[in-house]
């Protein structure tokens, strides 16, 4: 899931990749998108619940700000649309 990520980084964080994989399913699992996740990963390096949490909401916020709570989900219908189509 990571594996690609971890990859592409110039300079690998100090932490684990079990530690990274570790906030991001808890992400996923409390419904947080994986897309969502990698934007997050942009963000921060520090990898604990909180502050990866702290990084997500940031996000969030941010994109409603561009767009509408609306906008932004039309934003996320429209490319798990164009995913499903191929």
């Amino acid at each position: 899931m990571l594996n690609q990520w971890w990859k592409d980084q110039e300079r690998k964080p100090l932490a684990k990749p079990a530690r990274i994989r570790h906030v991001v399913t808890i992400a996923c699992n409390a419904g947080w998108t994986l897309e969502e996740c990698y934007q997050a990963l942009h963000v921060t390096w520090a990898f604990t619940e909180p502050a990866f949490e702290t990084a997500l909401r940031r996000l969030s916020e941010e994109s409603e700000l561009r767009y509408g709570k609306i906008g932004e989900r039309v934003i996320k219908l429209s490319k798990a649309r164009k995913k499903i189509d191929g």
